[in-house]
């Protein structure tokens, strides 16, 4: 029997604000049974560390959920560490300086994980040379709003594939590292709101190491939670889109003054031509096409818009729509 170095659990809690409580009860209840059923594997009892903003969220409110959600029968150090102040990125970066055990696994507040996700992201990690092992991450296509996010959003429809491959990026939602690599190389500082993983994947990189994505290893994530959540995300994802145009491309590589307006017919013609390909697997007959589209058009345009004023007063974008 295979026995795994011992695991801390950290689980950023800012997504949860946004999505249904059910959604973060659903993961608490997934990680925790996957836990226990892999009790006798770990070399010490896992650790969990819940990271959250107590001026956002009350912690004595918090541990109780927690507790209620959470399978008695998984062996686990449980620990509701305060972040004052401290956003997405910051409370990751927060929860491995807090950590105690020699391996790291990164899951969201408001995604739930399938049938031995964790088991799989473990064996990958055993078995990879890459510094990050990454898992799937897809929106679960359950009503006529899931269904057109999952073809036309950032997070790729679900796949049925198993085998690991190299890639230049991760999703910060659903991935596994050494404690020490991450220490040495944490998301790093930026204004970026939530493309940092895309940078650190970068950075990475350029140094000789290697991603690399288990497909097997699924978490569901939600679409954006009403008209508010969809117009914050969408423009964010524009003043993202420009930030990282302008931390990741080299300076002499000088874009045009549209590169906005190209950006987005670019996201268009792919959201487009996935919907065309993905609708009758998701089974979206012609108004379902035509719904999906609509979506499509509506958020990247507002992605252009957010694309387009950053430049111009990225704090006040970054104030006014941070997600």
């Amino acid at each position: 029997m295979t026995r795994y170095p011992g695991l801390s659990v950290i689980m950023e809690w800012e997504n949860a604000k946004l999505a249904e409580a059910d959604r973060a009860a659903g993961m608490l209840e997934c990680v925790s049974g996957q836990i226990a059923a892999l009790a006798d594997r770990f070399a010490d009892p896992a650790e969990i560390l819940i990271l959250h903003d107590p001026e956002a969220i009350d912690s004595s409110a918090l541990k109780q959920f927690v507790d209620s959600a959470w399978n008695p029968e998984a062996r686990a150090e449980i620990r509701i560490e305060a972040a004052h102040d401290l956003e997405y990125y910051e409370q990751k970066n927060l929860g491995a300086t807090l950590a105690t055990r020699p391996w790291l696994c990164f899951i969201d507040s408001d995604v739930v994980p399938e049938e031995a996700w964790l088991e799989t992201l473990l064996e990958a990690r055993r078995t990879s040379n890459a510094v990050i092992v990454g898992g799937q991450t897809y929106v679960e296509p359950v009503s006529l709003l899931d269904r057109a996010f999952a073809l036309f959003w950032f997070f790729p429809p679900r796949s049925p594939a198993t085998e690991a491959f190299e890639s230049d990026r991760f999703f910060a939602n659903n991935f596994l590292i050494e404690r020490e690599t991450f220490l040495r190389a944490p998301f790093p500082d930026s204004d970026l709101v939530r493309g940092r993983c895309y940078v650190l994947a970068d950075q990475l990189r350029k140094t000789g190491e290697q991603i690399e994505i288990c497909p097997a290893a699924r978490v569901s994530h939600p679409p954006p939670n009403g008209l508010g959540h969809f117009l914050k995300r969408a423009v964010i994802d524009g003043h993202d889109a420009w930030l990282m145009d302008q931390t990741l491309r080299p300076q002499s590589d000088p874009r045009p003054s549209l590169f906005p307006l190209r950006k987005a017919k670019w996201n268009l013609s792919g959201a487009f031509r996935r919907i065309d390909e993905g609708a009758d697997g998701m089974k979206l007959g012609a108004r379902g096409r035509l719904v999906a589209k609509g979506l499509a058009t509506t958020y990247y345009g507002l992605s252009m818009i957010g694309h387009t004023v950053s430049p111009l007063a990225p704090s006040l974008v970054r104030r006014a729509f941070n997600v």
